[in-house]
């Protein structure tokens, strides 16, 4: 069984705009302007493992240190004042770029080796088949 779990293709994730309940809620949990809330982002798939890694590291370049948004599922969950929210979610989708380009690196990487482990391993079946052929058609009965 192979190591590689992941699917032969990957499709960028992205951060999906609030839905109006999201919106609506969010309004409701508003009680100080200068305060820093969570705001959950949420992801148009479910991240793999190696993309949060990704994620991660693209975060802490981006922003140096600090707190990492949270990855829960579908959803990023980053906390910042209302004054910085735009440039928190801007970071988030440069960061979320980086990942999706360096996860699609890897997938693409994994593919190009598998297929050619399997045209290495059909030219050896191949070349068996007709040396096996060859063998055959040689014996004198």
């Amino acid at each position: 069984m192979p190591l590689f779990r992941e699917k032969r293709h990957f499709e960028p994730i992205r951060i999906l705009p609030f839905t109006w309940r999201q919106k609506r809620r969010l309004i409701k949990a508003a009680a100080d302007p200068a305060r820093a809330y969570s705001f959950p982002f949420n992801l148009s798939s479910r991240p793999p493992d190696r993309w949060v890694e990704f994620f991660q590291t693209a975060w802490y370049q981006q922003r140096g240190g600090g707190e990492i948004p949270r990855l829960e599922g579908r959803t990023i969950t980053a906390a910042c004042i209302l004054d910085d929210l735009q440039n928190t979610l801007s970071t988030l989708k440069l960061v979320v770029a980086s990942a999706n380009e360096k996860y699609g690196e890897l997938v693409r990487r994994r593919v190009e080796a598998e297929e050619t482990r399997k045209v290495l391993k059909e030219g050896v079946k191949s070349k068996a088949e007709r040396e096996m052929g060859d063998a055959l058609n040689k014996l004198k009965f």
